[in-house]
């Protein structure tokens, strides 16, 4: 699923497209609700995610009370959402939750994926001579120089991974510095690792292609962008691996800044995976309070990944 379509969110054109699709009565529509499982700064791709949806249904049937009902319910959303987002928007499946479910609280790992191309010369550097394979890149991936070693990157990746307290790559805005907001930066790095990857459309014999994979349950605001700048940072050979430890060891959102760095770009970026244990679904625990419960009992989840639905 690219970024959203002329600016909209993918959040608002479903909840439209349910509101379009329905024959309950516009009271009702009104009080259609969404919520989605994470996340993602202006620029950033999404392949999988998941929402929870909250649609008051006439005479209390299920969306999905028979393998038809679904079937028809799930053709009816795609080809609407086909229509009016040029397919860039599709919901792969959906089923009904029980109450104490939550989109958030209840994932078990977010997969963030990023791409990066290098070209094998200076000769292919983006804009020197920006061909045709390289301007297709533009808009999904990070485009690097020759300096960047894969083997470097490596290391900067398997340093990041584990148990840290993640502030020095937290956007801690300067209004929230003052008004003294805190947020708990303890994180569960997984696995950060890189692999070869390949093109997203136009191929080429004069570019590596890589993906540097994220898996986590949970990330600060901005932490893959300002991760990313600094393994690209070691890579390139601007700052060494002493310098990560101590942005690790000591922790301030303004330290980021020691090194000269910005944050990667956005359109690199992909939301690849939102993954739950199936039994919360029906049996949630912990049991989350959710507003909607003091709504109405009809919760049903869209989920765009096939492995986590039964």
């Amino acid at each position: 699923m690219p970024t959203s379509p002329q600016g909209l969110g993918v959040i608002d054109t479903v909840h439209r497209s349910l509101e379009y699709l329905t024959d309950i009565s516009t009271l009702k529509k009104s009080n259609i609700r969404i919520s989605p499982s994470s996340r993602t700064d202006s620029g950033v791709h999404a392949h999988r995610t998941s929402a929870m949806v909250h649609m008051p249904l006439e005479n209390n049937e299920a969306l999905d009370e028979t393998t038809e009902i679904k079937q028809k319910n799930l053709s009816g959303i795609n080809e609407l959402l086909s229509s009016a987002t040029s397919e860039a928007i599709k919901v792969l499946d959906f089923h009904s939750v029980s109450s104490g479910f939550c989109a958030r609280k209840h994932v078990i790992y977010r997969h963030y994926a990023y791409r990066l191309v290098v070209p094998k010369s200076f000769d292919y550097c983006y804009p020197n001579k920006p061909s045709l394979p390289l301007i297709s890149e533009y808009p999904y991936s990070w485009i690097l120089t020759p300096r960047f070693d894969v083997n470097s990157a490596a290391e900067a990746c398997r340093k990041l991974e584990g148990v840290h307290n993640v502030a020095s790559f937290f956007k801690h805005t300067l209004r929230e510095r003052r008004e003294g907001s805190a947020e708990n930066t303890i994180r569960w790095l997984r696995h950060i690792g890189i692999t070869m990857g390949s093109a997203y459309s136009l191929s080429s014999s004069n570019f590596d292609y890589y993906v540097v994979n994220f898996i986590s349950r949970s990330y600060c605001r901005e932490q893959i962008r300002r991760m990313m700048a600094v393994i690209v940072a070691y890579a390139n050979g601007r700052i060494k691996l002493c310098d990560i430890d101590w942005l690790l060891s000591t922790p301030d959102p303004i330290n980021f800044f020691a090194f000269n760095l910005i944050a990667s770009p956005p359109n690199g970026l992909f939301l690849a995976n939102v993954v739950y244990d199936p039994d919360s679904f029906l049996n949630p625990q912990p049991y989350a309070v959710h507003p909607w419960d003091h709504i109405a009992p009809d919760l049903i989840n869209i989920n765009d990944e096939k492995n986590i639905v039964c």
